[in-house]
């Protein structure tokens, strides 16, 4: 059972004052709460799955902390120039052999980025401030083959979000110092400012590709569970989606359900629909104003995520 839910971000702006305020910046990967104990460490998902077999490089980290030791953090993969690649992490993120997890080590590589620390030594440390924790992770010098604690940032959160534009990363995520760890919150204390939109959608129906994509999938229909318990349709997404994916995907998905799962949205008559268990997550410009996502591209599959914690109010 995962130590601790992570705390989670709330989408926002740049705070108008940098006063009380820290910055880190925006990791394209997928959440991990890790924890040491017994000369082992166990990896859990933002959803509280086990995905340790996944991940061979990081089962050490525990020689480098206290037992009963319980950091959060991001897994990322990164591409040739140092920077994290979402694309690159999903060849990694389905494996559950063994032997295949650990082959791939050596070809695409994951770093654990850690940015709190929840427990040390058998003490819960939620409760004190993030400069208390911070002060106290740094303390312990993670600097291991593939982990690490990436640096923060005070002061000067335009400054930040720039720099995070000129090394292509995904945006910051702006921390209230004084703020105690909330787990499984989506706290006002934490705030996430995005470069460029990226968000999770539930798929619930696929259309045939025309052409030379006749077989595959044309696109992917999107949606996410709105305030009134339905999941509502948000656009459609064939853009960025490899054959290869599509194959996979299909077997996925699974057979057509024969009902429209979506509560609001168009009719598509010739649309494949399907349970709505599959999650993914999708680039974009920006919303229309009736919240249909402008120029989507489809990035990958998330393992880490249930569809039910797939929000619109949360985007």
């Amino acid at each position: 059972m995962i130590p601790f839910e992570p705390m989670l971000a709330r989408p926002g702006e740049l705070p108008t004052s940098d006063d009380g305020w820290v910055y880190e910046f925006k990791w394209d990967g997928i959440r991990c709460v890790a924890h040491a104990i017994d000369g082992s460490t166990t990896l859990y998902s933002r959803n509280g799955n086990n995905f340790t077999v996944s991940y061979p490089e990081l089962h050490r980290l525990c020689d480098d902390l206290p037992p009963d030791t319980v950091l959060d953090g991001e897994i990322v993969t990164l591409d040739e120039r140092g920077r994290p690649d979402f694309g690159l992490l999903q060849h990694r993120m389905h494996q559950t052999d063994p032997l295949r997890a650990v082959s791939l080590v050596s070809t695409q590589p994951v770093m654990l980025f850690v940015f709190d620390l929840l427990r040390l030594d058998g003490h819960d440390v939620t409760s004190l401030v993030w400069t208390d924790r911070r002060r106290v992770l740094e303390s312990l010098e993670l600097a291991g083959p593939s982990w690490r604690v990436p640096p923060h940032f005070e002061h000067d959160g335009a400054a930040t979000f720039d720099a995070a534009g000129a090394l292509g990363l995904e945006g910051v995520v702006a921390k209230r110092s004084n703020s105690t760890y909330e787990p499984g919150a989506r706290s006002p204390h934490w705030r996430k400012i995005k470069r460029v939109h990226s968000d999770e959608f539930v798929v619930g129906g696929w259309t045939h590709g025309s052409g030379q994509r006749s077989g595959l999938i044309g696109s992917l229909l999107l949606g996410a569970w709105n305030d009134a318990g339905e999941l509502q349709f948000v656009g459609a997404v064939g853009s960025g989606l490899a054959d290869a994916e599509s194959v996979e995907l299909i077997t996925q998905l699974g057979p057509s359900t024969q009902a429209d799962p979506f509560g609001a949205g168009p009719h598509r008559p010739a649309a494949v629909f399907v349970e709505p268990t599959t999650v993914v997550q999708v680039q974009y410009h920006q919303w229309t104003s009736d919240r249909v996502l402008r120029h989507p591209s489809y990035i990958g599959r998330r393992v880490d995520r249930q569809p039910h914690q797939v929000r619109l109010s949360d985007m």
